[in-house]
């Protein structure tokens, strides 16, 4: 998961140039990275050799007969193919 460096209160967000500071600018990336390890993808039907993603990321299916079916990414890539595995949760 990735480290979420954070910005000191007293640390100015722009620089005399009015341009973003390096730790400002670290903090906001980071920001990013960090909501989409979080984020759910969304879709009807499997994942599997369908959606890439890495090692981590939740898949919902909305074609789910009762309720949403959910798998998770188990692997980064099967024999170098990201959209290979999936595992039903």
């Amino acid at each position: 998961m990735t480290d979420l460096t954070q910005l000191q209160p007293s640390s100015p967000i722009l620089d005399e140039r009015l341009v973003m500071t390096q730790q400002t600018r670290l903090f906001f990336t980071n920001l990013l990275k960090v909501i989409d390890e979080q984020a759910i993808i969304y879709g009807d039907g499997s994942p599997e050799g369908v959606v890439s993603a890495a090692k981590g990321k939740t898949y919902q299916d909305n074609n789910g007969i009762a309720s949403a079916i959910r798998y998770a990414k188990s692997v980064d890539d099967v024999a170098g193919d990201d959209t290979q595995g999936w595992i039903l949760i």
